[in-house]
Parts: C-alpha cells; structure tokens; sequence
C-alpha cells in the first residue's frame, strides 16, 4: 500500500518476508478476539466509519424542520513502531535464517494487546467503542482466590447465558495469570483444565492477556463483529546508517450486536 512507504525501505524482499512472516505467527499466537468474533473481509485503509442504523435528533434552528444525525461507529487507527538492525536485514539478503527480528515481535505482541483491549473492555478517551465486557449487561461473577473454585464460576456463567436464551458453545477466555494457573492445577490428581474442557464441551480455553480475570463468552455466531478496515501491515518511517525505524499498524472498529453473550468473572 502506499500509505505505507514500503518502497523507500532499504529492506530486500528476502528481508521483508522474512519479517512479515515472523510478525504475522506473533501476532496471531498473542491475539484472543479474532478467534471467536466474526469478521468480514477488510475495507481497506479509506475505511472510516461503520453506520450503525441509528439516528439522534439535531436542532436545526429552522420552524418545521427536523434534524436527525445518523450514528455511526468510528474506526480506530493503531500504531506500534519498532526499529530493525540493518546488520540483519543484509544477513537475511545472504541467506541468513535466523535473523533477530525480536524488535518486531515485540511490536507484534503489543498492537494484539492493544486490539484485544478495545475489543474485549472497550476503547477509552472519548472513542466510543464498546467492548464486551463493558457492553455485558449481566452482573460479573467474583472469582475466588483459589484456582479450584474456577469451575464452579464457569459453570454459574454458562448457566446465567443460557438462562437469557444464549446458546453454546462456550469459550473461556483467561487473563495470562490465570491460565497459567489453570495449566499447572489439579484437584485431587485430576487437571482442573479437564474439568473445565467437559463443562465447556465443544467451546475452547482462549489465552487473553489483556483482561483482567476471565469471560465465558458465546460462540453461537452474530454477537460481536470485528470490523477491519487495514489489517496488520508492516510500514517505513525512516533509516540512518544502522537501523531501519517501521511500524506495524492497523485499522479496524468494532459492534455489539448482541451484549447479552458473555459474563465477566471479575478478579
């Protein structure tokens, strides 16, 4: 894309495969929204609003004459810059496969952070978006101190959902302490994970590092869409003599269809 400046890079096209295929396997180990929400094919970059169907009314100073302002969701525009050693790039030039690309790991772990955080709490200062545990509309379930006690939370969860009409599957999305937590507990020889994994049935135990606690959220479909205008893309922003300074970045907004799919349990 142009808005990238991608041909001003002094970076090979070994190099810049290499580095977008390490940025992608990054970013989608690290990334928990897009495993369950639906997402329709990018808008590409010119992407800038999301009608939502809604109108407020407007004064129009006028006698006899309404005003109504449609409502419209914004899209948000996320940038994570990094710097790459041109040492590596002129290694990946002469076959070099094991460059250290970590700068942009590093990036990458941040931007699905960043993208989680709005999809999941909500976007902050005044953006506008909801996430799905703002937009929940049932009261959170407080998890005890003991990993053990996890169950029975997501159990209560699963059947307030389904007390609402809410249908399965059901995943379950853990904050990184609590699913190390769960990886290494078991209750009288047995993993606490298994027990989870038959509650759940054919839902699934998502790795969420940018929530505090837990949800148990729906999987039926149509609840939560994820809008995305460009997708993940590497971009230049400049170079000197020892390292070349890109960016990875993003734009994407993001709709509550249907608040009542998911429970927060609250830490």
């Amino acid at each position: 894309m142009n808005n990238l400046h991608r041909e001003l890079a002094p970076i090979s096209d070994a190099a810049w495969a290499d580095l977008e295929d390490e940025v992608k396997q990054t970013f989608r180990r690290h990334i928990a929204g897009r495993r369950f929400v639906e997402m329709p094919e990018p808008r590409g970059y010119e992407f800038s609003s999301l009608t939502t169907g809604r109108v407020s009314e407007v004064t129009t100073d006028i006698d006899g004459v309404r005003g109504r302002s449609r409502v419209a969701l914004p899209v948000v525009e996320l940038r994570a810059p990094f710097s790459v050693s041109r040492d590596e790039i002129d290694a990946v030039a002469r076959g070099s496969v094991d460059a250290d690309w970590d700068p942009a790991k590093d990036a990458a772990m941040r931007l699905a952070k960043a993208e989680d955080n709005a999809v999941l709490n909500g976007s902050g200062d005044g953006v506008g978006l909801s996430g799905i545990i703002s937009a929940s509309p049932h009261k959170p379930i407080q998890l005890q101190s003991d990993i053990k006690d996890l169950t029975s939370a997501v159990a209560e969860a699963i059947t307030n959902l389904r007390l609402d009409g809410v249908g399965g599957p059901y995943n379950l999305l853990l904050s990184a302490e609590l699913y190390t937590q769960l990886a290494e507990s078991a209750d009288e020889g047995n993993p606490i994970s298994a027990h989870i994994q038959r509650i759940l049935n054919e839902g699934r135990v998502i790795w969420a590092p940018a929530i505090d606690g837990a949800i148990v959220v729906s999987q039926r479909g149509g609840d939560y869409e994820l809008h995305l205008g460009q997708d993940v893309s590497i971009g230049y922003d400049s170079h000197d003599g020892e390292k070349v300074n890109l960016y990875l970045e993003e734009s994407f907004t993001f709709r509550v269809a249907s608040s009542e799919a998911a429970v927060h349990l609250m830490p």
